[in-house]
């Protein structure tokens, strides 16, 4: 484990975080709002993403939780009072929708990088269809700062790796192999929607499940071994034919409908939960910077939008972020190497799969010991971690969080899913009536939302 003393310690105050939120853009009865982008709404604090219903709010990187926090809340004002009459969904998982031909696509411009945009777009939909593309999430951005990146250079080995690169890949594996218990912890998407989902079951984290927005198709090319290694299988997957894909075709009536038949049309459509990325990279251009000058920070895509929240998330799930992250600087010197293998990040992955589609009622009924227990042990090896940011930050709240999530696994009716699976059905409301119900308070109110918070 990495020592830090005296005011070494402040060190791990040096770290960058940001967030990207996803939402759909709804009329006041719950319907899905077919208006335009917000024109006002520009980059870079807002853009599209799938859909031109579905906005994107972006923060800048902060330095800290707090002052994040305080900038989503300021672009979330500035988001509602352009949107007039119309509201965020609270949810990842929308509600109901319109025919696919009704649902718009995002429009990316005119210019050569718009239609690329769009083009891209079309094969979204050809291959996952429109209404999968709507599940939204938050994406959590985190990097080391500089002086502690300097700090840890002379104090780990990191080999022929730069030490940003042997940082970030042994965090991704550490999050992957956690991913489990944060999906437990923080899971908020109970329900796909009568769009999505076969069945009423309720679940912790439907976005996150096999049902869910990400799929399956990533995990034979992710790769942690290396920088070299996770570019290369992202690329393999770009340059590897799919029968499937093939299939469907290129041109449809005269039109393109997706860019070409591999298994990624490009690098975008690497869905993993976790990845390693570079500040100022076009979208279409990551791998390239990757390989030339390597990674900078982590983002992670597991975390679903928290209607107990008017910006989508709480501070509680950008504690347990920072506190995994920092966990994974100070003890580079485990076998994280082992945690990179392809075949623990298969295992992680589908435990992870268990964990996001364990049922609400199986949790409650005393069928997820072996579920608990691991988060319990998970929480038990981040201890030391909590009491060492506590001292840097002279608080105690993150020993209070690994309290509080060691509270609700003991008492599973508080955990973030149950919470709100029980709202739901004791609002005997429909999906799209609770949904607006929740958009409407998340509207009035700047943080918190009570009923689930």
């Amino acid at each position: 484990m990495v020592q830090l003393k005296g005011k070494d310690l402040l060190l791990l105050n040096d770290y960058k975080i940001g967030v990207e939120r996803e939402a759909l853009r709804v009329n006041r009865d719950g319907t899905l709002a077919l208006t335009p982008h917000p024109p006002a709404l520009k980059k870079p604090h807002f853009t599209r993403d799938f859909s031109e219903s579905q906005i994107e709010i972006v923060t800048s990187p902060a330095d800290s939780i707090d002052s994040l926090l305080r900038e989503l809340e300021s672009l979330h004002d500035e988001a509602n009072r352009e949107l007039g009459d119309e509201l965020l969904w609270p949810m990842s998982t929308p509600p109901t929708l319109p025919p696919e031909n009704l649902i718009p696509v995002a429009d990316m411009g005119s210019d050569e990088a718009g239609h690329a945009g769009s083009n891209y777009r079309r094969g979204l939909v050809t291959r996952y269809g429109k209404h999968r593309q709507m599940i939204s999430g938050v994406h959590i951005n985190i990097s080391a700062g500089g002086s502690l990146t300097q700090f840890l250079s002379h104090n780990v080995d990191a080999g022929p790796m730069r030490i940003e690169d042997y940082l970030n890949l042994s965090a991704a594996a550490l999050f992957v192999e956690k991913l489990p218990t944060i999906l437990l912890l923080t899971g908020a998407s109970v329900y796909g929607g009568s769009d999505l989902q076969s069945d009423d079951e309720l679940v912790v984290s439907f976005r996150n499940s096999a049902g869910g927005y990400a799929g399956h198709a990533y995990r034979e090319y992710f790769s942690l071994d290396s920088i070299q290694a996770y570019t290369g299988q992202i690329e393999k997957a770009m340059n590897t034919e799919s029968e499937v894909y093939r299939s469907m075709g290129l041109v449809d009536d005269g039109r393109l409908v997706q860019l070409n038949t591999k298994v990624f049309q490009s690098e975008k459509e690497f869905y993993a939960p976790v990845r390693l990325k570079r500040a100022g990279a076009p979208g279409g251009g990551q791998l390239s910077a990757l390989k030339k000058e390597g990674s900078q920070y982590l983002e992670l895509r597991y975390a679903d939008v928290d209607p107990g929240y008017a910006v989508g998330i709480g501070r509680d799930a950008l504690m347990l972020a920072r506190l995994i992250f920092t966990h994974a600087l100070l003890n580079l010197d485990r076998d994280n190497i082992e945690l990179r293998t392809n075949s623990a990040l298969r295992k992680n992955l589908d435990r992870a799969d268990e964990a996001a589609a364990f049922s609400i009622a199986g949790l409650s009924n005393g069928a997820a010991h072996g579920l608990l227990s691991r988060a319990e042990s998970d929480l038990g090896e981040l201890l030391g971690t909590a009491i060492i940011l506590d001292i840097a930050e002279g608080s105690g709240d993150y020993l209070g969080l690994i309290q509080k999530y060691l509270n609700q696994l003991r008492h599973v009716d508080r955990l973030k899913a149950v919470a709100i699976a029980d709202a739901y059905t004791r609002s005997n409301l429909t999906w799209d009536e609770f949904g607006t119900e929740t958009a409407l308070m998340c509207a009035r109110n700047k943080r918190e939302v009570e009923t689930y918070a």
